[in-house]
């Protein structure tokens, strides 16, 4: 059974190619397949985050160009932005979410984070710009988890670590749970493992939440109740109709 949108046979196995073949590492970004999963964000869509982090958090654009080498890896495809020169819009996102992020639960030093669905690192890697996090899990598939390790490892991100599910050891408590649409992918039976085993443990959660799957996963209702100091509001920039941000 599948685990999640992306568990789809072609992406975990795009991810292991990026590990096992540095050629192809050096353009994984540009992959086909690969884009229907991440990398897809729009250059009208960097430039409605670049909108929201002017307005919220504007000095984070001091750090544009520590923010620019998540570009340096994989060759996203960049576009010009105002005056920040040449920058992805999947990077203008991440950046967005960092925002968002400092907006909600303020500064994020010492924290002990862990993230649902990583990608292929690129929202540790930001807020790693900024805070120095005490740890940094990250949860996904083996092969997505072997990416993301390969790729924060080369830009020297510290204290991060990717790993499966499977086997992992959680930890007591954490500081803060981050999954941007991952989690409301995931079917139901392994967000029933996910909310026992780690989200129940979190003092801080922030969850961009996507209702397009197409397989049993939680109901808006049910993600909403899952804590009951869960607040809910808009995605911003919206990307789908039925997407909405949950925070506690």
């Amino acid at each position: 059974m599948k685990s999640s949108l992306s568990d789809n046979n072609t992406y975990p196995s795009i991810c292991q190619l990026a590990v096992d073949s540095d050629d192809f590492f050096l353009s994984f970004k540009q992959n086909e397949q690969y884009r229907e999963i991440l990398e897809h964000t729009s250059f009208n869509q960097g430039m409605s985050y670049l909108d929201v982090i002017k307005r919220d958090n504007p000095y984070l654009l001091d750090n544009i160009d520590k923010f620019k080498e998540n570009d340096s890896l994989g060759c996203p495809n960049k576009y010009q932005y105002d005056t920040l020169g040449e920058i992805s819009p999947s990077t203008l996102r991440y950046i967005k979410i960092l925002s968002d992020l400092k907006k909600l639960f303020g500064n994020l030093n010492g924290l002990d984070i862990v993230e649902i669905g990583g990608g292929y690192g690129g929202q540790c890697k930001i807020i790693s710009d900024i805070f120095n996090f005490k740890y940094y899990d990250i949860l996904d598939l083996k092969s997505v988890s072997n990416l993301i390790n390969k790729y924060l490892s080369k830009l020297d991100v510290k204290n991060a670590k990717a790993y499966p599910i499977e086997g992992y050891l959680c930890k007591d408590k954490y500081d803060l749970i981050i999954s941007n649409y991952a989690f409301s992918e995931l079917n139901r039976s392994v967000q029933n493992e996910y909310l026992n085993k780690i989200i129940n443990k979190c003092v801080h959660g922030y969850m961009i939440c996507n209702m397009i799957n197409n397989f049993d996963s939680f109901s808006k209702e049910e993600l909403i109740g899952m804590n009951k100091n869960i607040r809910i509001t808009e995605e911003e920039p919206k990307t789908h109709q039925n997407n909405f941000v949950i925070y506690w």
